[in-house]
């Protein structure tokens, strides 16, 4: 016969199981908000996520009570997710947006600074080249209408450039 203060001890591991199963329900929720993927992936995420939940309140009950599914497992694993859901949600979705706040602005500065050799490269080199072709553009625009004008001239006084002819 099994001892009550094991059975008491198996009870409270399948509460703290509950609650991390709604954690885990959390961070999936808020992945679910943040990319917003279309009905098949997220159909494809729900099957993922209750693959994952699955396997690790297998894995956690095997290591916390031997696997033995009792009553008492499922009402801990309910108890455990209602006081999560009544307790705890508010502040771990606070606490879920900040950190993903500050990875992304890492995440922002590592990269600001991955680039930093490639915008350097940028404004000593490409940008005096983009002011010399622009003002090789201008240069054109001033130039071409006077080499049209001369390209009239030439056609008027050389018999080497045929005359067009008339379209019938």
């Amino acid at each position: 016969m099994i001892s009550l203060t094991w059975q008491v001890q198996a009870f409270l591991i399948t509460i703290a199981i509950g609650l991390l199963m709604g954690l885990t329900f959390d961070v999936y929720r808020l992945v679910l908000k943040h990319f917003r993927w279309r009905r098949w992936g997220r159909d494809i995420g729900d099957f993922i996520f209750w693959l994952i939940v699955t396997l690790m309140v297998f894995l956690l009950l095997l290591h916390g009570n031997w696997g033995e599914v009792r009553l008492y497992v499922l009402l801990g694993l309910g108890i455990g997710l209602g006081i999560y859901f009544r307790m705890f949600t508010r502040l771990t979705r606070r606490i879920i947006k900040t950190l993903a706040r500050l990875i992304k602005k890492t995440l922002l500065f590592l990269l600001m600074i991955i680039s930093f050799p490639f915008r350097l490269v940028q404004k000593i080199i490409i940008v005096p080249l983009g002011f010399i072709g622009l003002g090789f553009t201008r240069a054109a625009r001033w130039v071409r209408p006077k080499a049209r004008l001369n390209l009239i001239r030439l056609k008027r006084y050389w018999p080497i450039f045929p005359k067009r002819k008339p379209k019938e």
